[in-house]
């Protein structure tokens, strides 16, 4: 069995989220790990279509809704035409779509935390145009503004699948009531509404306390050796990966915020039409 619906992004809008309660419904096929990237890393799409069903839905019974949430193909654009050359023009889409200058701002954070990002996000949005050329993994980790341009990325799918099979669903909407969000979500996919545990929130903003530990812990973990990971206690893995976090307070400067909402107006009105959606409160600059 092979894919019918995907969720392609948008990044840090929630999709981990979404994931772990999709994931508690009975007719509901996902991966054990939420990202297959298989549309978007060469050395996987390189494997084949085969090799893609038996790696991630090769243990899939008897659901009948599958999926591959992978929040890096809505931004690429060879993505779409990959999509439909595998798996063809009625695979259904889940696009969650959050204020661009929000998750702008929970990407650059989540780039600190992990140690990839030294600047402040003024410079940092400076030079995004350069670091994001240099390869794929730079494109992943600092493409800030970039991602934000959803009209744009939209756009692509539509010019290859029928609107009605595309679900498009606002971050503030999800968070603020979950249960019919969701139900409404089950209905697009097909499948009847069930009781759920909706008392999760994957990935929330924290930040370094000690960014110099933060490295040291990231290098070790990348160097310790996979039986040795497999020894560690699990209490210990999570004081381990929690040592250094405090939660995050901060918020983007507001100058800032309102260029950059300036900057997106112009998609942001795209996308209303494209969505039917009403973002008129992304329009505005006022904090989240």
């Amino acid at each position: 069995m092979l894919p019918n619906f995907i969720c392609p992004g948008t990044q840090k809008a929630a999709t981990s989220t979404l994931y772990n309660i999709l994931n508690q419904h009975p007719d509901i096929y996902l991966p054990k790990k939420k990202e297959t990237h298989f549309f978007d890393r060469e050395e996987r799409f390189s494997q084949g279509i085969d090799w893609y069903q038996e790696q991630y839905y090769g243990d899939v019974a008897d659901e009948t809704v599958i999926g591959d949430m992978t929040p890096e193909y809505m931004y690429l654009s060879h993505i779409p035409q990959r999509i439909m050359d595998c798996l063809g023009p009625d695979i259904k889409f889940i696009f969650m779509l959050r204020n661009p200058v929000d998750r702008a701002f929970s990407h650059y954070q989540m780039s600190v935390r992990r140690g990839w990002e030294k600047y402040p996000l003024k410079k940092a949005i400076k030079l995004e145009e350069e670091r994001v050329s240099r390869g794929p993994a730079e494109a992943r980790n600092f493409s800030y503004i970039g991602r934000g341009y959803y009209a744009l990325q939209v756009e692509r799918f539509l010019a290859l699948f029928p609107r009605e099979n595309m679900k498009f669903v606002l971050f503030e909407d999800f968070i603020g009531n979950m249960p019919e969000t969701v139900g409404d979500i089950l209905r697009f996919l097909g499948v009847e509404p069930c009781p759920m545990d909706y008392r999760i929130k994957s990935n929330s903003a924290w930040e370094p306390k000690h960014p110099l530990f933060t490295k040291v812990k990231k290098t070790m973990q990348s160097l310790m050796p996979e039986p040795l990971k497999k020894y560690v206690p699990d209490h210990m893995k999570r004081k381990w990966l929690h040592l250094d976090k405090k939660k995050s307070n901060k918020k983007i400067d507001p100058a800032l915020r309102l260029q950059l909402t300036d900057m997106y107006a112009d998609d942001i009105k795209k996308l209303e039409g494209l969505t039917g959606k009403d973002l008129s409160n992304w329009l505005t600059a006022g904090s989240a």
